[in-house]
């Protein structure tokens, strides 16, 4: 995919922060050495750091960046599932990947579309560039070259697998000990060791096999064995499972295992379902159209068909945030279904609102909005009250990729008093998981969602999603408060009204109406204090309209919770207010708008 910078005022400061971002990404080093366990937690946390470093550089001044959490890799890395012994491992491999992906689009920009690869006559196809595969520094005897090592090298890099060989590598004049033990084993994800009665004598094997050792031990290096004519294996790699082959036999399914173990993709075959009788036995109901599991397994399951439906998503969330297995479906089905939403969104029309009498336009367009929106609003509702803490990237994607959207429709193509319209999908979305959060008494999520971003603004640089979606950012108050709904009527804080009014029916089933009210008022108490401890008016709601009598009580409230939890209270904890009491304290003074 080709790739743009934003605007050319931006490339200066592009290739600053690239230099910045590879300088932070060899620092990551740093944090592999120390006492375990703290060394992976601190590792992992300096990744993600970086990671979220990365994408807001991107935003900040590259066109339709790539999504950098697409892998497998990087979703385990968030979830926290990834052994403490693999960390670096796991580590290395995604800042290499996305490094990689800097680069290529470095590459791009100065020279502006990318043109095409001519391939030379009679080459097949170029399946994937030699920095990109996974490097694999193959050890061995001299005697052995001909017999096996040239023929399975070979056939390691027709699959993708970019096999080091000294034949191919090295040049009169190189230096032995640096393109072997620095390029080759230093930079290589695995170490292959070809062992036979050849390389038991041989110093080059033994001096490789003590460097991949300590790369072993400290996490940096796979470690794999071809045994040939059943050789003794060495001491150091008999703990190790290795492939036996014979050189003048069939190798080909030790070839695939070693290209399965490289690329990290188990052979598996695919999980099926429960027999009858054991669904019966365990509660989980008898066949499709039963009990428990029918009505929610076999309505997950639609959500592969072609039309994703928002009752299949959500039961492959409940599905998801309780059994891991099913969470890569979960998060493609959620995918889809964001996909969707965006373009039946870019579908409705526009037309400009430039007068107070527009206000029953305004209203019948938030309606449209609203009707395309709710689905997906209902899933991540469902997610968030369902899920826990490790669960959140799934349920901000989806809003941060609403934002974006609307940051690119913010174009001078589209009348002033109109374009920030365009940003309430992602305000609606964006109340209806923060009130998800606050009634599962997860509030943390409130925060990482605020700090989301940034998003490019036009005329403003770059804006986190607490300035961005600031509901006086997103419509016009003046319109909002003369819609025809409120006829006849004075209303204070119509958009806080209007919000609470048409997200109560996303939350069905999942919360009373006491219940979703009370969450609501705190949600958007919370909100306010965010925005005023960020240097931003806090946008209020309807728990302000009593302020200039008494203290709302929901701020009294929170202000008693702050003082008798202080920095053990929830917001604190996760970051927000500098994990201060008193600004804490100070930014719940500022929400009660007096």
């Amino acid at each position: 995919m080709e790739h743009r910078l934003l605007s050319e005022d931006v490339r200066d400061s592009f290739h600053e922060g690239l230099r910045r971002l590879r300088t932070e990404a060899g620092n990551l080093d740093g944090l592999s050495a120390g006492p375990q366990p703290d060394v992976a937690t601190h590792l992992r946390q300096g990744f993600l750091r970086w990671h979220d470093d990365v994408e807001a550089f991107l935003l900040r001044h590259v066109q339709d960046p790539p999504d950098l959490a697409s892998s497998g890799r990087y979703r385990l890395l968030l979830e926290g599932t990834v052994p403490p012994d693999q960390m670096y491992r796991a580590v290395n491999g995604e800042r290499q990947r996305i490094m990689l992906q800097l680069a290529a689009i470095e590459q791009q920009l100065p020279s502006g579309p990318a043109q095409p690869v001519t391939e030379p006559a009679g080459a097949g196809p170029r399946v994937v560039a030699e920095d990109e595969a996974p490097l694999v520094f193959i050890s061995h005897a001299s005697e052995d070259k001909a017999r096996f090592v040239v023929p399975f090298a070979t056939r390691l890099r027709a699959n993708g697998v970019n096999a080091w060989l000294d034949r191919w590598e090295m040049l009169p004049g190189d230096s032995l000990v640096d393109r072997i033990f620095a390029e080759g084993i230093g930079r290589a994800r695995a170490v292959l060791f070809v062992v036979s009665k050849h390389s038991a004598d041989s110093p080059w094997v033994a001096q490789e096999l003590n460097a991949a050792t300590v790369g072993r031990i400290e996490g940096t290096t796979r470690v794999m064995v071809v045994r040939l004519d059943h050789a003794d294996v060495p001491e150091a790699l008999r703990d190790l499972v290795y492939e036996d082959v014979d050189p003048d036999g069939d190798w080909s399914p030790a070839l695939e295992r070693i290209i399965r173990a490289v690329f990290e993709v188990p052979a598996r075959p695919p999980l099926g379902r429960p027999p009858a009788y054991v669904r019966q036995a365990l509660g989980l109901g008898g066949e499709p159209g039963g009990d428990h599991e029918s009505g929610l397994v076999t309505t997950a399951a639609e959500a592969t068909g072609e039309q994703t439906t928002v009752a299949a998503t959500v039961a492959l969330v409940k599905l998801g945030v309780t059994d891991g297995t099913h969470r890569i479906r979960m998060e493609e089905s959620l995918r889809a279904l964001t996909d969707d939403c965006l373009r039946r969104l870019s579908r409705i029309p526009f037309s400009p609102l430039h007068r107070l009498e527009d206000a029953r336009v305004l209203e019948d367009r938030l309606a449209a909005f609203e009707a395309e929106a709710d689905g997906l609003a209902r899933v991540l509702a469902t997610g968030i009250y369902h899920g826990e803490d490790q669960h959140d990237a799934y349920w901000l994607r989806p809003i941060v990729r609403m934002c974006r959207s609307a940051a690119a429709d913010d174009s001078e193509m589209l009348p002033g008093a109109l374009r920030p319209t365009r940003r309430y999908p992602a305000l609606w979305l964006y109340y209806s998981a923060g009130v998800a959060a606050v009634a599962a008494a997860r509030e943390r999520f409130v925060t990482v969602v605020m700090r989301a971003g940034p998003f490019p603004a036009p005329s403003r640089g770059a804006e986190e999603l607490c300035e961005f979606l600031h509901p006086r950012a997103v419509l016009d108050y003046r319109l909002v408060d003369r819609m025809p709904k409120w006829a006849g009527a004075e209303v204070r804080f119509g958009l806080s009204k209007h919000l609470r009014m048409t997200i109560r029916p996303v939350f069905g089933d999942l919360l009373d109406d006491a219940e979703f009210a009370v969450a609501f008022e705190r949600f958007e108490y919370l909100r306010s204090m965010i925005e005023a401890d960020l240097g931003h008016e806090p946008a209020l709601g309807e728990y302000a309209s009593g302020a200039d009598r008494m203290p709302p009580s929901i701020g009294r409230v929170i202000q008693r919770e702050i003082r008798g939890a202080g920095p053990s209270w929830p917001l604190l904890r996760a970051g927000a207010f500098g994990g201060e009491v008193q600004r804490a304290l100070d930014a719940a003074e500022r929400a009660r708008g007096r």
